[in-house]
């Protein structure tokens, strides 16, 4: 394997690994858990190699079909480094923040809208068994 296929395969894994320090069961790392932008720069970076390492093989390799190959690599971290920016940086923040709540706790203060568009709160609710359903983003 050429240098700039290796080098085209690295930002891949790069790509990918940054990727999964987005999921909320990723292990926490001392630098690249200090917010988004440590993991959205290891992002870009991981995508900026696999271009490198493409437009280079391209350029200097042999062969039709391992050209289409690194290709096809480059373009699918190209999509996976632009979706998650993009649910990082957008979409994720859309979310409602979560509300922490212990067991065997009272029910906090709240205050909503039902299925059919009336407002229900903790108060209008109070003497009467009710259920809560914890859902997390817009389905």
């Amino acid at each position: 394997m050429s240098l700039p296929v290796l080098v085209s395969i690295a930002g891949t894994c790069t790509v990918l690994a940054a990727g999964y320090l987005f999921l909320p069961w990723a292990p926490q790392l001392p630098v690249l858990s200090a917010g988004d932008p440590p993991r959205l720069i290891l992002l870009g970076l991981g995508a900026g190699w696999s271009l490198l390492g493409t437009i280079q093989s391209l350029r200097l390799g042999r062969g039709g079909m391992k050209k289409a190959l690194v290709a096809l690599l480059c373009a699918a971290t190209l999509a996976v480094a632009g979706g998650t920016a993009f649910w990082v940086l957008d979409y994720s923040y859309r979310l409602p923040a979560p509300v922490v709540v212990q067991a065997l706790e009272p029910v906090k203060a709240f205050s909503g809208a039902d299925q059919s568009g009336a407002t229900v709160s903790d108060t209008t609710l109070r003497g009467r068994a009710y259920a809560l359903v914890f859902t997390r983003g817009f389905w």
